[in-house]
């Protein structure tokens, strides 16, 4: 039986199918492919809204709505999910496991995301680098923002979202080791990534994108057996962990709680 849930595989297709309207074609490229560790990016999600498509239009929209939401509950974590290090959002998804996650106290689950991000990073680079999207900041210096390096930012690497990818790259990972709370965990990736919409920091349809990509790397990543072989180990190292009641910051479990009453996706 393969260490993939059912939950995982299904929240997995869901995500593969999520669409982004566009009008440009996609062409087959594997230039960047160096080996069979996850699939081209590039073949995975379509092409960025080209201008003057109802897309865009619904992306600038949703941007200039969600401008509004400064000072908010959910602009708190969208600001607290603008940490793209990987203990960061390791951390992040704390409450949706029900414990405190230090990779310093776990240093079998560091080594295994570590081995995973090493994989999906690159192919994430790439296909940002083969789009280069402009943010949707640029041009609009007075908007309000909750990145902390605005004027050091990659303005032209939007596409997609690299943080929305990470985020489910491990919400799907940690979705295998602890399958009780995969629905927590994968609501947790889905929010994260919406705080990048918060954040003026991407498009919506970065994110969706981002969502797309994570789905189509995580299965195949996941099938490989030196990710595989860790997996056991790190899941008796969290049990291990929750035994020692070692349970989230209350705090941020509520300021979370704004992420399931407060989406981009849902600004009319």
């Amino acid at each position: 039986m393969p260490l993939f849930t059912k939950k995982f595989l299904l929240s997995a297709s869901a995500l593969t199918v999520l669409a982004v309207g566009v009008s440009q074609p996609l062409r087959a490229d594997t230039s960047n492919r160096s080996d069979n560790a996850a699939p081209n990016g590039y073949l995975i999600i379509p092409a960025p809204p080209a201008p003057k498509t109802e897309a865009l239009r619904r992306d600038q929209q949703i941007f200039n709505e969600t401008r509004k939401w400064k000072g908010s509950p959910r602009w708190e974590l969208a600001t607290v999910d603008d940490d793209f290090s990987l203990p960061a959002v390791i951390n992040d998804f704390s409450c949706a496991l029900g414990l405190r996650l230090d990779l310093t106290k776990t240093p079998k689950l560091n080594k295994l995301m570590n081995d995973v991000i090493a994989i999906e990073q690159p192919r994430t680079d790439a296909v940002k680098e083969r789009w280069a999207r402009v943010r949707p900041y640029v041009g609009h210096d007075e908007a309000p923002l909750c990145i902390k390096d605005r004027a050091t930012k990659d303005h032209n690497r939007s596409y997609p979202s690299g943080h929305t990818v990470r985020g489910n790259i491990v919400a799907f990972v940690l979705s295998v080791i602890m399958p009780e709370r995969a629905e927590e965990i994968l609501a947790r990736g889905r929010i994260y990534g919406e705080s990048r919409i918060v954040c003026g920091a991407h498009w919506s349809t970065d994110v969706v994108a981002g969502y797309s990509l994570a789905a189509g790397l995580a299965p195949a990543i996941l099938s490989r057996p030196e990710i595989q072989a860790q997996i056991p180990a790190v899941r008796e190292e969290l049990l291990a962990l929750k035994q020692r009641l070692n349970a989230p910051e209350q705090r941020v479990c509520e300021l979370e709680k704004t992420g399931n009453a407060v989406s981009p996706f849902r600004v009319p």
